[in-house]
């Protein structure tokens, strides 16, 4: 579990998750509850379904054509922002589509 001056002792963090599969209730369980704001974005219902009784944001769309800011989702500097898409061209596409369509402010470090 992270924690330091970011994770848990500074501002909050929001935490976006991006795909598909089960490494993202992982990724979600791995944060800390305090101090972290998580959203998850997938198209795979069991996931969408198992995260219904958690304190996540969640939403049913596309990872790979979905626009952050129209549902009213802004990406700060502090955000932490993790794709989970297993095939390399989905990936690809997804990436290019929240570099294209995000209109960041700041230099982003996006983890997959």
């Amino acid at each position: 579990m992270m924690d330091g001056p970011i994770f848990g002792k500074g501002r909050p963090v929001k935490l976006i998750l991006l795909g598909r599969g089960y490494r993202i209730l992982e990724i979600v369980e791995s944060f800390p509850k305090r101090g972290t704001t998580t959203t998850v974005i997938t198209n795979q219902k069991e996931i969408y379904d198992h995260l219904a009784d958690r304190e996540t944001a969640r939403y049913f769309a596309n990872p790979a054509d979905v626009r952050l800011a129209e549902m009213g989702i802004a990406v700060n500097p502090e955000d932490v922002v993790v794709f989970s898409i297993d095939s390399a061209a989905e990936l690809r596409g997804a990436l290019d589509n929240f570099y294209r369509t995000q209109k960041l402010t700041a230099q982003s470090t996006v983890f997959s």
